[in-house]
């Protein structure tokens, strides 16, 4: 599902059972906390990255294109635009 839905419905697709686990980070807690008769513990919960025990990990946002885009030099620009402080 990864390339055909986005974020909000793999989140309700956790909070209604039809998902196992997805690959979030804290601001998930957000949507599951708000959810009815979702309650953590109980119906969710989470898990640290294997050796990461008692660590805030942070996490950054990133904008990535496949190798083999058909535009790189204007997705740099782009990139760079965003990336900036301008």
């Amino acid at each position: 599902d990864a390339s055909s839905i986005g974020l909000t419905e793999s989140n309700q697709n956790i909070i209604e059972g039809n998902a196992a686990f997805i690959h979030q980070g804290n601001w998930a807690a957000g949507a599951y906390r708000n959810a009815e008769d979702f309650n953590y513990n109980e119906d969710w919960g989470f898990k640290t990255y294997p050796g990461s025990e008692n660590m805030y990990m942070l996490h950054f946002d990133s904008f990535l294109y496949p190798s083999d885009n058909p535009s790189p030099e204007a997705t740099e620009t782009f990139l760079s635009f965003v990336g900036s402080e301008a």
